[in-house]
């Protein structure tokens, strides 16, 4: 029996983490370009997926942290935004 390659039990990895992100904030990925996941009308990468199921981020809070910082030069990362918010 052949074993996976680290790049498939990596990517097999990351897939699973973009499901779980899905399915906690109820959307669907449309598209990866350049290894961020567009998913409406966002641009997420995998390490902000990642953050938000690894630390149990309130449902929604992605988006509102997107949203308000997008147009902003030099915005706050994820887990920073969140570090500032709760301030």
């Amino acid at each position: 029996m052949k074993h996976p390659t680290l790049k498939q039990r990596y990517d097999k990895l990351c897939q699973t983490y973009v499901d779980q992100f899905c399915a906690k904030h109820d959307c669907e990925v449309d598209f990866i370009s350049g290894g961020h996941y567009m998913i409406g009308d966002t641009f997420l990468s995998l390490d902000v997926i990642r953050y938000d199921i690894d630390n149990e981020v309130p449902k929604g809070e992605v988006f509102t942290w997107f949203w308000k910082w997008i147009d902003v030069e030099g915005f706050p990362n994820f887990e920073n935004y969140l570090k500032i918010d709760k301030q």
